[in-house]
């Protein structure tokens, strides 16, 4: 008995977009286009949010404090609004936990979900003002090294 032969469809695979774009005005006009490009985009906005997803669910399941995750997630979208939290140190009250936690979690969750950073960050330029200063400005690099008698 003889197995049945597979025979892919290159015209679909060498097709560029404009190439489908003008078949399909051809065969339907600008509806059938703008039908298209929703269709395209709809699917593309899907794939995206499903990634986004799967990102927060994959860090929600790493064993630390799920708190810590979740409030975290809740300052770097901008959702502690729904809960009345001006700072993350009021967040850190309620939850009994510390804002330096909240603020690298939410800091984690913003390089994770590749979020922009909202009022609740300081700036890039701020950040590395500070750790400048940090690194140039400490105490133990004021201290005089003991003279020898």
């Amino acid at each position: 008995m003889r197995e049945a032969s597979f025979t892919p469809d290159m015209a679909d695979e060498i097709d560029s977009l404009e190439d489908i774009l003008k078949e399909i005005h051809r065969e339907s006009g600008w509806t059938g286009v703008a039908a298209f490009i929703r269709q395209s985009t709809s699917r593309t906005i899907t794939v995206s949010e499903s990634h986004y997803l799967q990102r927060i669910i994959q860090k929600l399941l790493i064993p630390s404090n799920l708190w810590v995750s979740v409030v975290g997630l809740m300052f770097a979208t901008g959702l502690n609004r729904l809960n009345i939290y001006k700072s993350q140190r009021d967040a850190a009250k309620q939850y009994g936990l510390t804002p330096a936690a909240i603020n690298a979690a939410a800091n984690e969750w913003l390089e994770t979900l590749d979020l922009p950073r909202n009022e609740h960050f300081k700036s890039e330029a701020a950040v590395a003002s500070y750790k400048k200063n940090g690194k140039e400005n400490h105490w133990r690099s004021q201290c005089k090294p003991p003279t020898k008698a």
